[in-house]
């Protein structure tokens, strides 16, 4: 990773043209087959051969390549689900840049399929009645640790980052922290952003040689709510409508012509790289 943003839904929605335009993009022709592309392409199959292991022992690289396959991406999209729709017209409107983008719900299956194939065969106290406590914690463990290794990875890969703050990624409460501090109740944005403030900064290849400066009902009295600390997002640069704009009118009136070259851009002009280069 070289570069993370963050940027507020707003913002966004005012690139994006509003909640009309939202809409409209969501109903496109192009769009839909633009996602749906994206999950013909690297969606993993049918989990059922994987789960039997071979002599018993699932190999958990080999599945963790089949579920959450690494792809090669330039930027990596940090998101509530909530807030997924927004996300992947975000991510198409940059792909027509050529900036592709990693949304983890579009490319990689469903956390929740594996889990239950995983506790369908590993995890009955009494076959089709309950499961067993130890082991299904067992395998959500697994499941978790692989999920977890391959976000961390398509991070790294991807030379930036950007978090969308919503009311969905983001809260306050006043009677938790102080009303200044941001947290979060998704241990998944939590730990996506704890890493991405803590990774280390890869100058993209081709500047090396320069300088530069769900769930179902629970039956239970009260909903688990575990609030994580989200100040790492302090260390985030804000982008804004703006910046987009701007990259819109490079595209139209320069030269520059690539994804790559428009994230130059955008390096540039946020102060991450200097301006020679």
């Amino acid at each position: 990773m070289f570069a993370k943003y963050k940027i507020s839904v707003q913002e966004l929605l005012l690139f994006i043209g509003g909640d009309a335009r939202l809409t409209s993009y969501l109903k496109d022709v192009n769009f839909q087959n633009w996602v749906r592309d994206q999950y013909a392409a690297y969606r993993g199959n049918c989990l059922h051969p994987m789960i039997f292991g071979k002599n018993g022992v699932i190999e958990a690289q080999a599945l963790s390549n089949e579920q959450f396959p690494i792809q090669q991406r330039h930027v990596f999209i940090s998101h509530s689900s909530k807030d997924a729709d927004i996300a992947k017209v975000f991510a198409y409107i940059l792909s027509l840049f050529g900036i592709e983008c990693f949304i983890d719900s579009m490319i990689w299956n469903n956390i929740s399929d594996l889990q239950r194939e995983l506790d369908e065969r590993y995890c009955w106290l009494h076959r089709g009645t309950t499961f067993n406590y130890k082991k299904r914690n067992n395998s959500t463990a697994h499941v978790h640790t692989m999920l977890l290794t391959a976000l961390f990875e398509m991070i790294d890969i991807c030379e930036c980052c950007v978090f969308i703050e919503s009311d969905n990624s983001l809260i306050r409460l006043d009677d938790i922290n102080d009303t200044n501090k941001k947290s979060t109740f998704s241990p998944w944005i939590f730990s996506e952003i704890n890493y991405i403030d803590k990774i280390r900064i890869k100058l993209p290849e081709r500047h090396r040689t320069r300088l530069y400066s769900e769930g179902g009902a629970l039956n239970e009295s009260y909903k688990l709510k575990i609030v994580y600390p989200m100040d790492y997002i302090d260390s985030m640069i804000t982008l804004t409508n703006k910046n987009f704009q701007n990259l819109c009118l490079y595209k139209r009136m320069s030269e520059y012509t690539s994804g790559e070259d428009l994230l130059d851009i955008l390096y540039r002009v946020t102060g991450i790289i200097n301006k020679e280069y």
